[in-house]
């Protein structure tokens, strides 16, 4: 009897379910209707859970002696707990909001305030504004006015802002959180493994 194994990803729990085979990992192969219900953790807590391969493989072997176990994809997972959290509603969640959204309006403008400051922006408009019309020394206020209106159009192209969900390619914030994610699954998964 062969069965193929594939481990899941993302996988999540309340505390205190049980965790089996099923939960853990694809199947594929004979006698997978068996071996989808043996169980791997009788009772699980708040702590996220590492399920090794190796210990998986093991647990098939003593239940099917006859069975040969092959794994496909990684050697390990981690199963985390859900976390529930209160929801907040009414004017809480709106304050909350309307803070974080003063706060990064604020850290915006003055991060840019601060470039333009450094790198001497409005002499920078008039040299330019020089080279393209030729009036040394003159008003940029054209200038200014595209690059005003140029700098918002540019974040909002940037991150995504046209096509609504029609996107087939992720943005390069939907990357960055992706890769964010990935690390700290790894990251926590390799902690959890090193204390058990």
């Amino acid at each position: 009897m062969h069965i193929y194994l594939q481990f899941k990803a993302n996988i999540t729990y309340e505390p205190g379910q049980s965790l089996r085979l099923k939960d853990v990992a694809w199947m594929s192969g004979d006698g997978v209707d068996r071996a989808a219900g043996l169980m791997l953790v009788e009772h699980t807590t708040e702590n996220p859970v590492v399920i090794q391969a190796v210990d998986m493989v093991r647990r098939l072997e003593d239940v099917f002696p006859q069975s040969v176990v092959h794994v496909l994809g990684e050697g390990k997972t981690m199963a985390e707990p859900v976390m529930r959290t209160a929801k907040q509603k009414g004017p809480v969640l709106w304050l909350r909001a309307a803070g974080v959204g003063v706060i990064l309006f604020f850290g915006a403008m003055l991060s840019i305030l601060y470039f333009h400051a450094d790198v001497n922006m409005p002499e920078v408009h008039r040299i330019m504004w020089g080279l393209l019309t030729g009036e040394e020394g003159a008003n940029p206020l054209p200038f200014n006015i595209a690059y005003t209106l140029g700098i918002p159009a540019g974040v909002f192209l940037f991150m995504g802002g046209v096509g609504g969900k029609k996107k087939k390619q992720p943005g390069a914030l939907e990357i960055s959180e992706y890769e964010y994610e990935k690390s700290l699954y790894e990251f926590t998964r390799d902690e959890e493994e090193k204390e058990s």
